[in-house]
């Protein structure tokens, strides 16, 4: 897979992660909002609604949810695009002796074909169907 190929996942990653955070409709995302509360403690209502099989959370859990609230999401993205503008991913296509050939390189970091920046940008994707293992950080 080609560095363009990271870019196309990168950028529909944070689309789809965009898109995820937009669609929410519950406007208090503090840990303290009464229905935060409610996952720790359900009423008996909603406690019979599940059969029993309400999975309580803790209060560690309810933190890192309200911790990673849509709003914060909706500020990510924009950051992590910014990023990838920052790199400049260029590419030459030379023609050698009848033969033509595409070079991608990041201007910006001075690597040939793959970028480290871009990989760790897709790193935390790595468990997406789509996520090449040619792009972990691990493989420099």
């Amino acid at each position: 897979m080609s560095t363009e190929d990271l870019l196309e996942f990168i950028e529909a990653r944070l689309t789809e992660d965009q898109a995820a955070a937009e669609a929410i409709d519950v406007p208090d995302w503090r840990s303290e909002s009464s229905w935060m509360s409610e996952l720790i403690d359900p009423l008996p209502s909603q406690r019979r609604a599940y059969d029993g099989q309400f999975p309580l959370i803790t209060a560690e859990d309810v933190e890192h949810i309200a911790r990673h609230d849509p709003a914060r999401v909706l500020r990510d993205v924009p950051a992590k695009r910014r990023l990838l503008a920052l790199h400049d991913i260029r590419r030459e296509v030379s023609d050698f002796e009848g033969r033509v050939s595409t070079v991608i390189w990041c201007a910006t970091c001075n690597e040939p074909d793959w970028c480290l920046t871009l990989k760790l940008l897709a790193l935390p994707f790595a468990d997406h169907p789509g996520y090449d293992p040619s792009w972990s950080p691990a493989d420099d």
